[in-house]
C-alpha cells in the first residue's frame, strides 16, 4: 500500500515547489532513493520540476505532474502536513541536501541522519 508523501524543492528565497509521490513514500524506500540517487542540486530540482518520464519510476512522480504546487515559504508548506501525508521530503538549494518531516514529527530534519 502506498504512503502518501510530498517531495519538494526549496529555493534560496524560501519558496517551495512540491509534487505528490505516489510510490511507497517510506524512509527505507523513498528516503533512501532520494538520498542516494537524487543527491545533488540538478537531479533534485529536475525531479520536482519535471518529474520522471519512466513508467517504472520508484515514486510515481511523472512529468507534468497534476499535484505540482508552489508554496511561498517552507513554513506554509509544512502547515499542510496532516495525517494524510506520512512524510514530506524537501531538497534545500541553500544547503544542498535533503530534509524530511513526518506526520508524528513535523520538524524538518536531515534525511541522511534519519536514515
Amino acid at each position: 500500500m502506498a504512503t502518501k508523501t510530498m517531495i519538494g524543492f526549496q529555493y534560496p528565497d524560501n519558496t517551495v515547489t512540491t509534487v505528490q509521490c505516489n510510490g511507497t513514500g517510506l524512509l527505507e524506500s523513498t528516503g533512501v532513493i532520494l538520498n542516494s540517487t537524487y543527491n545533488n542540486l540538478d537531479l533534485a530540482k529536475n525531479l520536482v520540476e519535471n518529474g520522471i518520464n519512466d513508467i517504472d519510476n520508484a515514486f510515481g512522480v511523472m512529468g507534468a505532474n497534476i499535484w505540482f504546487q508552489k508554496w511561498p515559504t517552507l513554513e506554509k508548506f509544512a502547515q499542510q502536513h496532516t495525517s494524510i501525508y506520512k512524510y514530506f521530503y524537501v531538497y534545500s538549494e541553500a544547503d544542498n541536501k535533503w530534509y524530511v518531516s513526518s506526520d508524528d514529527n513535523r520538524t524538518f530534519r536531515s534525511l541522511a541522519s534519519e536514515l
